[in-house]
């Protein structure tokens, strides 16, 4: 292996699994250039975040003199990925960071690249902590070998004092799929739920609280959902029927009509009919509850 001290990373489609990659170089002070490759917009936010990031003009200048490849692109984008690489030519070593290992080597077999490929889970899905001492990082190798025969990968991880966990796709899906997918998916289906509900309970319900609930939400679940993710969830009737109701929408959930409530709306005590308790458990269980400890007259 050679040991490299200094590095310049590709990195085209700019996920939060890459950008944990950059939290991580800054965090341990290392020498690793990242050359972004994305939207304007996304690179002047990366460039303003982050200080070893670049944002050259072209993607020719994201690729000169680099010593790897990160794909931060969506399932979805994987097409547009394989065109880069092809139309530039480049033999670069590629750390792969996409979302369902059973599709994404599928759609490297099928577009023959000769370059080295390291399948890693997308890291920043799963809220791996880029600053902790210790991080073993989940990957898949197509030899199944539990070595990297690559030595711009290697040096990367041990750069990054990173240590590797080998599993298989199976694995690696079911991981993602419950700890990422199906998690989001089911806040998505609640934050509907939520805000169909706030219309009922009119100026009785803080907005507020709903706006703070949806940040907590990854707006990149929507970006990979497509049709194979959908074949691989089976849940409960209601759940199939809210995940049919997005696809039909192009994977967007409908625009909030809910509008935020002045103070005295949200101070205002609400009747019974009104509140969460008559919503979910029946007006008469409301009452019932809001009465306790009240003095008979």
């Amino acid at each position: 292996m050679i040991s490299m001290n200094k590095m310049k990373v590709s990195i085209i489609g700019s996920s939060q699994d890459a950008i944990f990659f950059i939290k991580r170089s800054e965090f341990l002070k290392k020498d690793i250039t990242f050359s972004i490759f994305d939207s304007k917009e996304v690179q002047d936010s990366l460039k303003k975040s982050y200080k070893s990031v670049e944002i050259p003009w072209s993607i020719n200048d994201v690729l000169k003199d680099s010593n790897l490849i990160l794909n931060g692109c969506s399932l979805k984008k994987n097409i547009e990925f394989f065109e880069i690489i092809k139309s530039n030519n480049t033999n670069l070593p590629i750390i792969d960071l996409s979302l369902l290992k059973s599709k994404s080597i599928q759609d490297y077999n099928d577009n023959d690249l000769s370059n080295t490929v390291l399948h890693s889970m997308p890291v920043g899905k799963m809220n791996i902590d880029s600053k902790k001492e210790n991080i073993r990082v989940p990957v898949i190798l197509n030899n199944q070998l539990k070595t990297i025969k690559d030595d711009s990968i290697e040096s990367f991880f041990n750069l990054l004092k990173l240590k590797l966990r080998f599993i298989d796709i199976d694995e690696h899906d079911s991981l993602i799929i419950s700890n990422y997918v199906l998690t989001n998916l089911y806040l998505l289906h609640l934050l509907e739920d939520m805000e169909n509900k706030s219309s009922i309970l009119s100026s009785n319900f803080n907005m507020n609280y709903i706006n703070e609930f949806s940040n907590i939400i990854d707006d990149e679940i929507l970006d990979n959902f497509d049709d194979f993710v959908f074949s691989k969830i089976t849940e409960h009737d209601n759940f199939q029927k809210f995940i049919e109701k997005i696809k039909r929408n192009g994977f967007k959930l409908p625009n909030s009509k809910a509008k935020s409530f002045s103070e005295q709306d949200i101070l205002s005590i609400p009747k019974s009919k009104d509140t969460l308790l008559s919503l979910f458990f029946g007006e008469k269980f409301s009452k019932t509850i809001s009465n306790w400890g009240k003095e008979r007259k």
